[in-house]
């Protein structure tokens, strides 16, 4: 007895059928049968009824099907277990770069569950401005690099090409979150050249470098001059909001501090959107440590893909 073969008769009793196993299993019919039937020799008894509708359990197939999933359940058990522990003695590091927003809303809690697993590796993480991230992971000074990439009229501000490879992970929209008292109100949608007729108010702890690197003012700038009020927290961004003194832009898909702006949102009716990703170098890919903290990243934080 084999647990492959524990597996095939599983999945039969489950799918009552031997070709629907086979296409679970991707493995051939011929394959599954004849397992199956080396099973049935090797005890000396019969775990299939075989007919043209089908195939059914016999009572000794019923007791081999209850305790094949328990060994199939122990064999689980027994090989995280050890995947656990392979973990835990990996020792390491790995660098990471990243715009401020992801590190301080969406990163936490991967960062959590991969220091949990994996104590030994040194984890580090480094803000910087989405260029100098790119530039960081190109240069392998960072194992993976985080950043947002924009899109207006479906064309990247950002164009990827190898060795490097951009991983989108959720697409994002761009919106504008402007005063109940703004006499925008009257419209459903807005364009940008519109809201440029406005201070647009940006977060001073946003801004890592210079303004051109920050994403919303590089897209913005794309369509007109940008008259810039700064606000040094999301509390005062509110106040001048809320006052009809500027227009906050907001970015609706990622990050959960736009939710604390008050104020009305609008969406912009132009095509402007964008990705939400990682960034590697090839030479990267074939490290156990990167693949297990981008495991850990899918299965952690909430994603549109």
């Amino acid at each position: 007895m084999q647990l492959h073969q524990l597996l095939y008769l599983k999945t039969v009793a489950e799918t009552r059928s031997i070709r629907k196993a086979s296409e679970k299993l991707f493995v051939s019919q011929q394959a599954i049968s004849q397992s199956l039937h080396k099973f049935e020799e090797e005890y000396g008894v019969q775990l299939l009824n075989r007919s043209v509708h089908g195939v059914t359990l016999t009572e000794a197939g019923n007791y081999a099907v209850s305790i094949a999933e328990q060994i199939l359940q122990l064999s689980d058990e027994l090989e995280n277990y050890f995947s656990e522990q392979a973990a835990i003695n990996q020792s390491g590091e790995l660098k990471l770069s990243t715009i401020n927003s992801i590190k301080n809303f969406v990163l936490p809690e991967t960062q959590f569950h991969f220091v949990k697993q994996h104590p030994s590796v040194q984890l580090t993480v480094q803000s910087l401005g989405t260029k100098q991230v790119i530039a960081s992971v190109a240069s392998r000074e960072s194992d993976i690099g985080f950043f947002g990439n924009p899109y207006i009229n479906d064309v990247p501000l950002f164009h990827i090409e190898p060795p490097l490879h951009f991983v989108a992970l959720s697409r994002y929209e761009y919106c504008v979150v402007i005063s109940p008292k703004s006499p925008l109100n009257n419209y459903n949608t807005l364009s940008v050249k519109s809201i440029l007729k406005y201070p647009i108010i940006f977060l001073q702890e946003q801004l890592q470098n210079t303004l051109e690197d920050y994403m919303p003012y590089r897209v913005l700038s794309q369509f007109g001059k940008v008259e810039v009020l700064m606000a040094d927290s999301i509390r005062f961004m509110s106040k001048l909001v809320e006052a009809d003194m500027g227009i906050a832009i907001s970015t609706d898909g990622i990050f959960t501090e736009d939710q604390e702006q008050q104020g009305v949102v609008k969406p912009l009716r132009d095509n402007i959107y964008g990705y939400f990703g990682y960034l590697l170098h090839e030479d990267a890919m074939d490290n156990p440590i990167v693949m297990n903290f981008l495991d850990i990243l899918q299965h952690t934080i909430p994603l549109d893909n």
